[in-house]
């Protein structure tokens, strides 16, 4: 789940889906190497960690979903990200 240079495709996640470690540290929601897309996120946005979202630093940032997920993320976790579109 932590592996950044593995393959990865939205076919390897859905295919080990109930294998991953989405939650948990090191698990899918921190990892930088996978094919980060607002697709992505709402496919599995029950499964996320969103305090590992939050931080991670290789997903489509924009204003747009950050306001999508207003309540889901971890505002102290997000005020941290670097690569975060703040104007």
């Amino acid at each position: 789940s932590e592996n950044t240079v593995l393959p990865w495709s939205e076919a390897l996640i859905e295919c080990y889906a109930d294998r991953w470690n989405w939650r948990y540290l090191g698990g899918l929601s921190d990892n930088t190497g996978l094919p980060w897309s607002e697709v992505l996120i709402e496919r599995y946005a029950e499964r996320w960690s969103w305090t590992g979202l939050s931080q991670n630093v290789g997903l489509p940032w924009s204003e747009a979903i950050i306001a999508r997920y207003e309540n889901q993320w971890d505002w102290e976790r997000l005020s941290w990200n670097a690569v975060l579109p703040w104007i």
